[in-house]
């Protein structure tokens, strides 16, 4: 029966995979390069951007000088946005001197308005952003409350 077996296997022609892959790597190979040198030799073509023709138009345009765009800036209000978050231990002035305010009004405000109050109740880690002029006067305070909505002290 074996010597039966080893007639039909010599007879049958099986070939080894690694040929099979082999031939089928150097198949794919051969086709993505054809393709790619099709591509290539037909891509300047597609990709070519159509030139306008007709007469060129150079304008010159006046540039404010230095005193003009200094005056501009002077003249524009200047505004600075801070961010923090509450440390344990925070009191209202070192909270604010962190954020660069210097307002003597906004710290009492805060200390007195039941609202802004609830700053100093404040978790430790939570946001804090404030808003200042460029002399450091409180535009604008913000921080998480209690309830979904942000609470904000003007």
């Amino acid at each position: 029966m074996q010597s039966q077996l080893k007639g039909i296997r010599a007879a049958s022609p099986v070939r080894p995979r690694w040929r099979l892959r082999s031939v089928a790597f150097i198949g794919i190979a051969l086709a993505s390069y054809a393709g790619a040198s099709a591509i290539a030799s037909f891509g300047d073509e597609l990709l070519e951007i159509p030139k306008v023709v007709g007469p060129r138009k150079v304008i010159d345009l006046p540039l404010p000088t230095l005193e003009e765009q200094i005056a501009v800036l002077d003249e524009a209000p200047r505004e600075f946005s801070f961010e923090d978050r509450m440390r344990v231990g925070d009191t209202v002035g070192a909270l604010l001197d962190r954020l660069s305010v210097s307002d003597f009004a906004a710290q009492q405000f805060i200390r007195t308005d039941p609202i802004a109050r609830r700053l100093l109740q404040l978790r430790p880690g939570g946001s804090i952003t404030a808003r200042t002029d460029e002399h450091g006067q409180l535009i604008e305070l913000r921080f998480p409350s209690s309830s979904a909505q942000d609470a904000k002290a003007v």
